[in-house]
């Protein structure tokens, strides 16, 4: 069974009017990922999720014992790309600002309902906003002590204004039931090199999107 998280997974933030803590404009964010079946059961585990941000250009990255998928995106020009290496298997997928939309297809349209109170996960305090889409509902956590500049890497929180620190993706769908939890380990501020947006494609073989789309089902 194969599950496709890279979109995911997938957040954050614009800033309120009249807020006055500066929104971060470069960050790097380690998180764990975990997934499980309707029974509980591992389906994936040890994995890590990556956030980078660097003006207006994103970087996710997805490394797991099964292979790693990284997906990059810049708002600005419209355009980015997919890397996905598996079993041996090194694709590129060029990406058109038409593929972006259609890539985060499930959770553009996400409505949150942010829920008073604080709670404090991993030593940061955080709100609680919930939100679903057909057989899709997460629950997140996020902080807005870290506003970020930038949050096209992805469009379900587009509405919300914090630094995620935990996701619960619960997926109801029939017969394909699972839950996927992120939860937030490591964070750094520093520069992030302007490199990591543009990586080496030697050895990758490049389809554009509606080809990736089509050897999926």
């Amino acid at each position: 069974m194969k599950y496709s998280y890279a979109p995911l997974f997938f957040f954050i933030l614009m800033a309120y009017a009249g807020y006055s803590q500066k929104a971060i404009s470069e960050l790097t964010a380690h998180y764990s990922l975990s997934i499980k079946n309707n029974l509980g059961e591992d389906q994936l585990r040890d994995a890590e999720w990556k956030l980078c941000i660097k003006g207006d250009q994103t970087r996710t990255d997805l490394t797991s014992k099964l292979g790693s998928e990284s997906s990059i995106w810049d708002r600005k020009t419209g355009v980015g790309m997919i890397l996905k290496e598996y079993s041996g298997q090194k694709l590129l997928i060029n990406l058109t600002q038409e593929d972006w939309l259609r890539l985060n297809k499930d959770f553009r349209n996400m409505v949150f309902n942010i829920q008073p109170g604080i709670t404090t996960i991993n030593d940061y305090a955080c709100k609680k906003a919930t939100a679903a889409n057909g057989e899709k509902m997460v629950e997140l956590y996020f902080s807005d002590d870290y506003p970020l500049l930038n949050n096209d890497y992805n469009m379900s929180f587009l509405g919300i204004r914090g630094l995620p620190v935990k996701i619960i993706i619960n997926d109801k769908k029939a017969g394909n039931e699972w839950v996927a939890t992120y939860l937030l380990n490591n964070l750094n501020t520093d520069i992030v090199p302007i490199t990591l947006f543009n990586p080496s494609h030697n050895g990758f073989r490049v389809l554009n999107f509606s080809e990736m789309m089509k050897n999926k089902k």
